[in-house]
C-alpha cells in the first residue's frame, strides 16, 4: 500500500504541468532534492537520522510540484458545497488517503527507536500544532472581529498541514522502521524529474 501510494503521488507529480513563474534554479532544488533522497535510499545504513529526514523531505517535494489532474467535474458537482470549496485535486486526495492509512496501519514493521527519529517525529507534531493554533486566531477569531470568512482558509490550511506534514511524518517514520526504501524514492526522482524536465523543455521552446 505504501508503495502503491509513493506511485500515485509520484505519477500525479510527473504529468503536472509547472506554472510559469518556476524558475530554472528552483527547479534544479527539486531535482537536487528527490535525488538526495534516493543517494540517501542506497547509503541508509551509513547515513544515520539523515536517511529519514530526506526521504521525508523527498516526499514532500514531490508533492509540492503535484497539481494535476484534477478531480473529475462530474465527481466535484456531487461533493458538498463546504468540500468543493476547497478545490480539491487527485494529488491532495491521494495524499490524504496515504497519510490517513498510515496513521490506522503503520504499526507494523521494525520501530523507529533511535532517539533522532523521535525527536524529529515530536517536531512534526509541535509544528502541526502550532500552524493549526495560528490558523485559529488567523481565519477563526480574527474572522468573527472583522466580520471575515474565514473558515474557508482555515480548512484549507489545514489540509495542507495535513498533507504535507502527514508525508513528512511517512517519510520519516517509514525510513526509519526500513518500510520505505529506493523503490519509492526513484518512484519520488522519476516523477520530480519528468515534471520538470518537461517544464524546462517547455519553458525553452516559448
Amino acid at each position: 500500500m505504501l508503495l502503491a501510494g509513493v506511485l500515485a503521488l509520484a505519477a500525479c507529480t510527473a504529468v503536472t504541468r509547472q506554472p510559469g513563474d518556476l524558475s530554472a534554479r528552483q527547479s534544479l532544488l527539486f531535482v537536487m532534492i528527490a535525488l538526495a533522497g534516493l543517494a540517501a535510499s542506497l547509503a541508509r545504513e551509513r547515513l544515520g537520522i539523515a536517511w529519514p529526514l530526506l526521504a521525508g523531505l523527498a516526499l514532500g517535494a514531490g508533492y509540492r510540484l503535484a497539481y494535476d489532474p484534477v478531480l473529475p467535474e462530474a465527481l466535484v458537482m456531487r461533493l458538498p458545497a463546504r468540500v468543493a470549496i476547497l478545490e480539491p485535486t487527485t494529488p491532495l486526495v491521494v495524499a490524504l488517503v496515504l497519510v490517513l492509512w498510515w496513521a490506522l496501519a503503520s504499526r507494523d514493521g521494525e520501530p523507529a527507536a533511535a532517539a533522532e527519529t523521535g525527536l524529529a517525529l515530536r517536531a512534526l507534531g509541535i509544528t502541526a500544532r502550532a500552524l493549526i493554533g495560528l490558523g485559529v486566531v488567523l481565519y477563526l477569531l480574527l474572522s468573527v472581529v472583522y466580520d471575515l470568512e474565514g473558515g474557508q482558509w482555515f480548512w484549507r490550511l489545514t489540509l495542507v498541514c495535513v498533507a504535507y506534514l502527514g508525508l513528512l511524518w511517512i517519510g520519516v517514520e517509514g525510513a526509519a522502521r526500513r518500510m520505505l526504501d529506493w523503490k519509492a524514492m526513484m518512484l519520488v526522482a522519476l516523477g520530480v524529474a519528468v515534471t520538470i524536465a518537461r517544464h524546462l523543455l517547455g519553458s525553452q521552446g516559448a
